[in-house]
């Protein structure tokens, strides 16, 4: 009876270990059956050869590459007035809670993806009573728009009363491709004079997670 003895080297980093665990490899790698193979040019193996930590650690790391950076963002207003805002203009955030690739610009109100994806995209924006119509029985549409490299996708509104406040949020998904930019508006319409449009600091924000 004859034996056959394989040498397999296992000095694998924690790091690699990890990774083996989350791929589904177990921690005994079965040697003989067939090749153990890695696409996108990895280095592969074949029954009997003996396994390197080099090897393995190099693949991993190759694997580890090929893992997208999350994307994700989160801003919101800052001062103490109030916000007076063109009508259709993009609301620009200068307070970033976070934004872990850098896509947002704090000077000019836009997420620029750096990665085509699917997104979600959340704006709240809440309006002070308007206080500039001449009518108290005025009403007006307060609307937050999202617009993807300037044009509106998609919005929704909230009709209030003279010196009443309301928010409007909005929230929804969108596939974008590298390098379009999405912002946050504001408009309003009314049925009289309208008013300045003022969004107040403290309950506006606008944040964004890539999903897929």
């Amino acid at each position: 009876m004859k034996l056959k003895v394989v040498v397999v080297d296992l000095e694998i980093s924690p790091r690699a270990k990890r990774w083996a665990l989350r791929l589904g490899i177990p921690a005994a790698i079965l040697i003989g059956g067939g090749a153990v193979a890695y696409a996108g040019g990895l280095v592969t193996w074949t029954d009997g050869q003996t396994l390197k930590a080099a090897d393995l650690n190099g693949n991993f790391s190759a694997l580890q590459a090929q893992i997208p950076t999350p994307s994700a963002f989160s801003v919101k207003l800052t001062g103490t007035s109030p916000l007076v805002v063109t009508s259709g203009a993009a609301i620009v955030f200068t307070g970033v809670n976070f934004d872990l690739l850098t896509e947002y610009d704090t000077t000019t109100g836009a997420f620029v993806a750096k990665n085509a994806g699917t997104y979600m995209f959340t704006c709240s924006l809440y309006w002070r009573g308007n206080t500039g119509g001449t009518d108290p029985g005025s009403s007006w549409v307060n609307e937050t728009q999202l617009a993807v490299n300037g044009t509106g996708v998609i919005s929704t509104f909230a009709p209030t009363a003279l010196n009443d406040d309301v928010s409007v949020p909005l929230t929804t998904v969108l596939s974008l491709k590298a390098n379009d930019s999405v912002t946050c508006t504001a408009t309003q319409s009314d049925s009289n004079t309208p008013g300045s449009l003022d969004i107040q600091m403290h309950s506006s924000d606008f944040s964004g997670v890539r999903i897929n």
